[in-house]
């Protein structure tokens, strides 16, 4: 009786854990109208001119004009190395992240690998301290995948 107990705990402390970590990723949002099939197939044409507009100007203002990159232009690049919507990059990013993104010049593709190598060095070095990825890790090891089906 306690063992089954104790599995449920884990169970549903493993749980909690993979969803904070989809939480804090930025992968879920509320839902909405604009995110169904009908809104995006309304808006496909629109959406096609808009891209290749963009792309017509901004293949014209830094191959053709050779413009420096300018902030917006900088944090596109970066978001696009670490491949991140603007939406996550706004969740996971800090100010002072940014700012170190812009001290490093992460928006040449060497520096951006660079540093996120380091910072995931750095993620997996406080993940390996922390108790709850360790207990994680141990149900992992030990009890397979989660399994949300009762078996008795």
């Amino acid at each position: 009786m306690e063992t089954r107990e104790n599995k449920n705990v884990a169970e549903q402390k493993c749980v909690e854990l993979e969803v904070k970590w989809q939480w804090s990723a930025g992968g879920y949002k509320k839902e909405s109208i604009y995110d169904t099939l009908a809104w995006h197939t309304l808006i496909f044409p629109l959406t096609i001119f808009r891209y290749l507009q963009w792309s017509v100007l901004w293949y014209w203002r830094f191959a053709i004009k050779k413009e420096e990159y300018d902030e917006e232009a900088k944090l596109y690049l970066i978001r696009k190395y670490l491949g991140v919507s603007q939406f996550e990059f706004d969740q996971r990013f800090t100010d002072a992240d940014i700012d170190d993104m812009f001290e490093r010049e992460c928006w040449l593709k060497s520096n951006c690998a660079t540093w996120k190598a380091e910072r995931d060095a750095e993620e997996q070095e406080k993940m390996a301290q922390s108790g709850k990825y360790k207990r994680y890790k141990r149900y992992m090891k030990n009890a397979g995948t989660i399994s949300f089906v009762d078996e008795d």
